[in-house]
């Protein structure tokens, strides 16, 4: 029976994609005299990355969420703008600013990728209430957390959905944003410093970060006050990325001397006893408790991160999604309720 389902569902599913391909050309037609060439897979991956400029406001802004440079972007949105044949929006000095085929575009795609999402949903369902495939995302160093009950909320939901398959991704904060858009993921933990209107945010709890050095640093042992200040502005600085930096202490001036896209590999860096850097108190108190590290000004340096729980605007979850979203947010004894989309 399942093995006739998801036979039926890749038949389906590639139907679907010609369908909502076709139903695309159609529209864009519409509005453009010249007759465009048929829209491949590839094209898709651009049109979403067109959504996901316009959502972010530009190109440099969608950066972060794409997780690819600026001149990378700017060349897919040349690719595709070929591929139709007119100019979908205007970026320069003057900023980013859609055309008007640019935002008959944008709006016809969020109802393509709707109908998309509801297609996956509607075979997704088929067999029963709650079975098939949850996919899950977690940003990483989470599970040190005191106020995280994700094991609890997975030890709920286990027990009424036992046919289910837990599909789990430990993911750094640029992806998982971009893994809940592209319908990868049904939810996902993270903090962000940038939302997205396409997406819903639930904050769930925090966590404090504190900047901190290796017992083989200089500034390890130094109790002056003012002699650490000085020295972390001029000791080497471990960035995590573009978005950490805007939730900065706004008085702190740092030296950039490496960089990582997870927290892992700041510890490692940290230990070398080379360098400083920002970590979750929780994540840092293993090392802080065997004399390894040490939080450098704690009481003045120090920034909270939000967790939110994610989920795409507009798409309807599947029963085993949902079902999951119910236990972990009453293992966290937040109430349950769906925030309306704008």
């Amino acid at each position: 029976m399942v093995q006739s389902l998801d036979v039926e569902a890749e038949k389906l599913s590639f139907a679907s994609k010609k369908a909502m391909f076709r139903y695309l050309h159609l529209i864009i037609a519409k509005y453009h005299t010249q007759m465009l060439p048929p829209l491949s897979d590839a094209d898709l991956r651009l049109l979403r990355v067109f959504q996901t400029i316009v959502e972010s406001g530009g190109i440099s802004r969608a950066q972060p969420v794409l997780n690819t440079s600026q001149s990378t972007i700017s060349t897919q949105l040349a690719n595709l703008e070929d591929r139709l044949g007119f100019k979908l929006c205007n970026r320069g000095r003057a900023g980013f600013s859609l055309t008007k085929r640019g935002r008959i575009v944008h709006d016809e795609l969020k109802t393509l990728f709707s109908a998309i999402d509801d297609f996956r949903l509607r075979v997704s369902e088929g067999a029963s209430a709650i079975e098939g495939e949850l996919r899950l995302g977690l940003i990483e160093a989470t599970i040190s957390h005191p106020d995280l009950r994700f094991a609890e909320a997975v030890k709920q939901f286990r027990r009424r959905s036992e046919k289910s398959i837990i599909d789990l991704h430990i993911e750094s904060i640029i992806n998982l944003e971009t893994m809940v858009l592209d319908g990868v993921l049904h939810l996902a933990l993270s903090y962000c410093h940038h939302k997205l209107p396409s997406l819903i945010y639930r904050e769930i709890f925090s966590e404090r970060h504190f900047l901190y050095c290796g017992s083989g640093h200089p500034l390890f042992d130094e109790s002056c006050s003012q002699k650490l200040a000085d020295g972390i502005e001029k000791a080497k600085y471990v960035s995590r990325s573009y978005l950490e930096e805007s939730a900065m202490p706004p008085h702190l001036s740092l030296q950039s001397a490496a960089k990582t896209d997870n927290i892992e590999g700041m510890a490692h860096l940290i230990k070398s006893g080379e360098y400083i850097a920002f970590l979750p108190d929780h994540f840092a108190q293993q090392w802080v408790e065997l004399g390894e590290m040490r939080a450098l000004l704690p009481e003045t340096i120090n920034h909270d991160a939000a967790f939110h729980l994610i989920l795409a605007r507009g798409n309807r979850l599947p029963s085993v999604a949902n079902a999951f979203l119910e236990d972990f947010l009453n293992a966290h004894r937040l109430p349950i309720h769906r925030p309306k989309p704008i």
